[in-house]
């Protein structure tokens, strides 16, 4: 803007070129105000479409990102629902087939017991294999697709690792013999026992790998030998090694021989069997334990699977797990004379076997075809242990179960007979108050060791079953190397049972359910390690209890049994105390 000096008027003239000169530049500065004028309009005009395109662009961008939100959601619930379809289907296909596949073993392994001629055995022994066989594939089928979902979780409690590897090595040795091939077994005295770990999946992968030696090597020998490579304070760096001499693998096929369904020529499958899945399981296996696993193989000479596995070094009283006691069917039945079994099962070839496997060893066994007239039975008679089918119609083994918990208010021992294989079912029969589990297909001796177990410790809640608990107590005995070591344990099993039972008998237990659980807790593992199963049991069943809402009479039941059973291992353990003293 030009400012115009103002004249002094008595001074003022009137010159034309002064008027002249503030005209144009008054002109000038309104068209430059124009021209400025005009450009702001563009710039805002084109900051206007700018903003409105960005706004658009932010818009069309949210929509994007809530569309594929939604796009990315669906195909996780389809994803969840393909695989809560999947696991459903493996679940039922393998209830299915087991099922039937339970009287198939179950009669064969009673009919071999007959003195069967020389050919029927061999047909006999044909269906025992061939059965095995499938029940290895579905075994196999139903592990994959855990370790592939992410839910498969590894066990840690202490065991005995030479008690656990002798055992697995134990059951290889009739196969080994029948095909004339040495089966070797070493561990180096520098491996600590006991170790913490999960000696269930340790076995399973010793034995696909032993099971795998042992079908590819048709002479010579096959060896496992277990050291330790590597040790600190807290661990162990276990290694394994499976070696044969068999028909080897070709260096081009070794890094194949791990993924599923694959063998390392599709003539293995023809000539030996097999679906391929074993030692994809065994790397994933190895793999939940934090350790490695590595081949090398001549072909037509020899293969070695060398594992080496991470284990932690037990820091309380050894438990031995996996003991090598004999508790089957010749073992105390006469003590059962007057005992009543309670058998529930729909399938009427399964209730047949149940009977052929019974019969004869001095037990009445009356039938219930479903949880409804399980109830109702129980509502009448008194029976000293009840097997329970799980799926059944008109009431299943769950519903029953829980019914002769809460409403009959009964404690006796309540075996599930199962076609689940699951993990996760045995928690949820527990917590529906299942006793224990026995998953179909069953032979005789396992079914029988079972009733052996429960019945035993519920003939008399006060007898502490001494012979089982000193079979136990004799592992522990062997550590004993002339420094009171026995004497110590068995002290400190008396004063953690002590100060447990003397909590667990005060009053009102509802508001301290949490205290209680600690109290369990804390002696669970020597529960356990005494062979006390139906205490353990009942620990574990307490420990799946809640607050929200709490069964104050299932509790009650539940603290009496453990109590009972806690005070009779106090008298037992004080007694060998005595004893061991006097020695």
């Amino acid at each position: 803007m030009i400012l115009l000096k103002r004249l002094d008027p008595q001074n003022q003239v009137d010159h034309p070129e002064s008027l002249d000169y503030l005209r144009r530049a008054y002109k000038r500065e309104k068209q430059a105000r124009k021209a400025a004028e005009v450009v702001i309009e563009e710039k805002s005009t084109q900051l206007y479409l700018i903003n409105k395109k960005l706004e658009q662009l932010n818009q069309s961008l949210e929509q994007q990102v809530i569309q594929r939100t939604k796009e990315l959601e669906e195909a996780r619930n389809k994803a969840e629902e393909l695989a809560r379809t999947k696991q459903q289907f493996l679940a039922n296909m393998s209830h299915e087939i087991r099922t039937p596949m339970n009287a198939i073993v179950g009669f064969t392994d009673l009919l071999l017991k007959t003195n069967p001629s020389e050919k029927q055995s061999t047909y006999l022994e044909a269906i025992r294999l061939s059965s095995a066989n499938l029940l290895v594939i579905i075994n196999d089928i139903l592990d994959l697709s855990k370790l592939e979902s992410g839910k498969f979780t590894l066990e840690t409690i202490e065991f005995n690792i030479r008690c656990t590897l002798k055992a697995l090595v134990y059951s290889f040795e009739k196969q080994a013999a029948a095909k004339g091939i040495t089966l070797n077994f070493s561990i180096d005295e520098n491996v600590s026992d006991p170790l913490m770990g999960d000696p269930v999946r340790l076995q399973q992968i010793l034995a696909n790998l032993l099971s795998n030696a042992l079908k590819f090597t048709e002479y010579g020998s096959v060896s496992l030998s277990c050291r330790c490579v590597k040790e600190d304070d807290l661990f162990q760096h276990i290694q394994f090694k499976v070696e044969d001499t068999g028909i080897g693998i070709e260096q081009e096929k070794l890094a194949l021989i791990f993924e599923s369904f694959t063998q390392a020529d599709n003539s293995v499958s023809r000539l030996y069997g097999g679906t391929g899945l074993g030692l994809a399981i065994t790397k994933e296996l190895v793999e939940l334990f934090k350790g490695t696993i590595e081949v090398e193989s001549a072909k037509g000479e020899r293969t070695v699977f060398t594992v080496t596995i991470p284990l932690s070094k037990a820091t309380v009283s050894p438990e031995v797990v996996h003991a090598n006691h004999d508790r089957s069917a010749d073992h105390g039945w006469q003590e059962f004379r007057t005992r009543r079994i309670l058998a529930v099962e729909d399938n009427e070839f399964n209730r047949l076997l149940l009977k052929a496997m019974i019969d004869g060893k001095g037990v009445t066994c009356d039938f219930a075809t479903n949880g409804r007239e399980a109830i109702e039975r129980l509502s009448e008679v008194e029976y000293d242990l009840v097997l329970m089918d799980v799926q059944m119609p008109v009431m299943d083994g769950i519903q029953a179960t829980r019914q002769i918990r809460d409403v009959l208010n009964l404690g006796i021992p309540v075996i599930a007979l199962t076609a689940n294989a699951l993990p996760e079912n045995r928690e949820t029969y527990l917590k529906a108050g299942f006793t224990d589990c026995l998953t179909k297909p069953f032979l005789e001796s396992e079914l029988l060791e079972k009733m052996t177990t429960h019945l035993k410790l519920s003939v008399v809640p006060g007898n502490p079953a001494s012979e089982i608990f000193q079979v136990h107590l004799n592992q522990l005995k062997r550590l004993d190397k002339g420094d009171g070591f026995y004497e110590k344990s068995i002290q400190m099993l008396v004063e953690s049972f002590g100060e447990a039972m003397r909590f667990l008998e005060q009053e009102n237990p509802g508001g301290r359910l949490e205290k209680i659980k600690t109290h369990l807790h804390a002696i669970k593992s020597h529960v356990k390690l005494l062979g006390a199963f139906e205490m353990y049991d009942a620990i574990v069943q307490v420990e799946s209890l809640s607050n929200d809402p709490l069964n104050h009479d299932r509790l009650r039941s539940m603290l009496g049994k453990i109590v009972s059973h806690g005070k009779s291992l106090i008298t037992f353990l004080e007694k060998e105390l005595e004893t061991s003293s006097v020695v």
